[in-house]
């Protein structure tokens, strides 16, 4: 049984009771940020009641039931939802750390989940063993796992929702109040954790001059996303199948259309005349109802055109900010996530909607591999290529060459040793699942290779001390990881483990990929 332990915050004016496991101190849903008002900003919090009992995890956001592709995976309803309690952390840290003032390397955790599903109390993701890992190799990290508003809880927006909102403004530095800008809940959620990092860390033996934010998918894509608000609170980012142009930013007519949707569907919004009245009648349905109401509904952040910019200009370089060096990469079947969406649509059906949207049609359907009269596997094994690529891998390649600073690019190739659906894949969200050593113990040799790997790469990368492998920039080559528990640098020609058809096309069509991807995945 882990032993608890009690630990002083001067920061925070609280002692804060956590819990010891091998040597790694966790303090769990601690809150970072309060809200009381559904559809408002959070603050950010800065102190606690004394004692803090940090033993046990924070209640999640309300949310649907997302998809889970390991066996035995699950979301770990345990701590229960909460709409306005959500907004809590959890810090785990080498006990050792606490003693001394270590100044240790900061690790900032941003789940995925599509931004409608997700929590830091995901047991597929406990910190504690890639704690350890790092503790071992003379590269010990904190490691801080974050949860936000989700869905439309947390990214809703609409002229109702902005007649209660201030207009932007400045905070005394002169940079944009992120709590003055509009919609964008659990976005802004977000940065209240990192200043949070920035304000307290260091009451547990952090570097808040040091900080690495991490994650993978929506979690993955919200890293580049603080970047591109040009104000980051992290000094380096690992981005695990996702980036900007993976699920955003999206404009803001889409979630005004969702809006109407959704007081059309629930319903009893007739009577309603004034933005205010509608406004109050819908802070007033539960969690659940919100969620039920949003049946289909942009995901995640919006392009406000303030804190987030209105496009991302993919062919421009982007602006300097603190995070001056990045870890990119993606899954060689991103898109099997999207099985749902691809057994929805024939074959047929594809074909005719790539003529209509896609001036080049035949050129597309050559580059992917689709066929006339191809069986279902083919068809589902093209659309899963043509997914992939559009959503996440030909982004990265473009995030890759326009980044300021230092690029550290990855294909993840190992196959998944988990049983069902995603076995003998490397699929989409694999490499953070193996970053966590959580199921080393079952691993195959090889499998428990690559996750070892990428554990001690990835916390010494966050330690700053240490180039993970040779810069993107220097010859467009990539670090393979996996398979056979193999890791080398590879060029797109020199590389055998994927197909590469596609890149000639794509490169002289992407707005025209893109466009398809978007009408296929977000529809209101």
């Amino acid at each position: 049984m882990p032993a608890k332990i009690e630990h002083q915050t001067p920061s925070l004016s609280c002692s804060i009771i956590g819990e010891a496991e091998d040597g790694i101190a966790c303090f769990r849903g601690v809150p970072y940020a309060t809200v009381d008002k559904r559809w408002a900003h959070s603050e950010t919090k800065h102190s606690l009641e004394s004692p803090f009992d940090a033993t046990k995890y924070g209640p999640r956001c309300p949310q649907g039931e997302g998809q889970v592709l390991v066996t035995g995976g699950v979301n770990d309803p345990v701590p229960g939802d909460d709409e306005f309690k959500c907004l809590n952390l959890n810090v785990a840290v080498p006990q050792e750390a606490l003693k001394t003032n270590a100044a240790l390397p900061v690790m900032v955790w941003i789940h995925g989940g599509a931004f409608n599903y997700g929590a830091n109390s995901v047991a597929r993701y406990r910190p504690v063993q890639l704690s350890l890992l790092a503790r071992a190799q003379g590269t010990p990290v904190i490691v801080v796992q974050i949860q936000y508003r989700l869905g439309p809880l947390g990214f809703s927006a609409s002229n109702d929702i902005r007649s209660a909102q201030s207009p932007p403004s400045l905070t005394p530095s002169g940079d944009l109040d992120p709590n003055s800008t509009f919609g964008n809940f659990g976005f802004v959620d977000q940065i209240h954790a990192l200043e949070w990092v920035r304000d307290h860390i260091g009451d547990f033996g952090g570097d808040p001059a040091n900080v690495t934010a991490f994650g993978v998918s929506a979690g993955s894509a919200s890293i580049h996303y603080h970047i591109l608000t040009g104000t980051p609170l992290f000094d380096r980012a690992i981005l695990m199948s996702g980036s900007a142009p993976t699920l955003g930013p999206l404009p803001v007519e889409l979630y005004e259309t969702s809006w109407q949707n959704f007081l059309l569907q629930t319903g009893g919004f007739e009577d309603s005349k004034t933005s205010v009245e509608r406004l109050e009648k819908a802070r007033a349905l539960s969690p659940h109802q919100i969620i039920e109401g949003f049946n289909s509904a942009p995901l995640g952040p919006m392009a406000d055109g303030d804190l987030l910019p209105q496009s991302w200009a993919y062919n421009e370089t982007q602006k300097t900010t603190r995070c001056k060096e990045i870890i990119i990469g993606d899954t060689k079947i991103e898109a099997i996530i999207m099985d749902g969406l691809i057994n929805a649509i024939p074959q047929t059906r594809f074909s005719q909607l790539v003529h209509d949207t896609i001036q080049d049609g035949e050129g597309f359907l050559r580059a992917f591999d689709f066929m006339p009269d191809m069986d279902k596997t083919a068809y589902r094994d093209a659309m899963r290529c043509f997914l992939s690529v559009g959503m996440f891998q030909y982004p990265n390649i473009l995030v890759a060459k326009r980044f300021p600073g230092k690029v550290y690019f990855y294909h993840f190739d190992e196959p998944s040793p988990y049983p069902g659906p995603t076995f003998g894949l490397p699929y989409h969200g694999q490499c953070a699942l193996f970053v966590y050593q959580n199921g080393n113990a079952e691993y195959p040799v090889a499998a428990k290779t690559t996750a070892e790997s990428m554990g001690k790469i990835w916390t010494a990368f966050a330690s700053g001390k240490a180039a993970p492998w040779e810069e993107y920039k220097v010859a467009t080559r990539f670090m393979r990881l996996g398979p056979n528990g193999e890791s080398s640098l590879h060029t797109l020609e020199t590389d055998r483990v994927r197909e590469y058809n596609w890149i000639g096309w794509v490169d002289e069509n992407y707005e025209s990929l893109k466009q398809l991807t978007r009408y296929l995945t977000v529809r209101v």
